[in-house]
């Protein structure tokens, strides 16, 4: 196999691993959160947290911009985060400081 074509087909790769690591881990609710586990030491939960700390950072960005901001429905919301202008990119930057 090329090279090319498997940097092109490492995404979907890693998709297919986070997958099977989200299927083999055990679920228990702990005061009220959600708990994760490993059921052996081979597998890792790395890609799970990975993700859910990526989506927890995103939706912390959207409520930050939008707080301020006047939107009536969804296509004013995504026209604004698709903002690539320096003020669209302005929260970005203040949190990166």
């Amino acid at each position: 196999m090329s090279n090319s074509r498997q940097i092109l087909l490492s995404p979907f790769r890693e998709t297919a691993k986070m997958m099977g690591e989200a299927i083999s881990l055990e679920q228990s609710m702990s005061a009220g959160y959600l708990k994760l586990s490993e059921p052996s030491m081979r597998h890792t939960k790395d890609r799970i947290v990975a993700l859910a700390m990526g989506n927890f950072f995103i939706d912390f960005l959207e409520k930050e911009y939008l707080k301020d901001q006047n939107v009536e429905n969804m296509q004013d919301i995504i026209m604004r985060l698709n903002d690539y202008s320096e003020a669209g990119n302005d929260l970005v930057s203040k949190f990166f400081k």
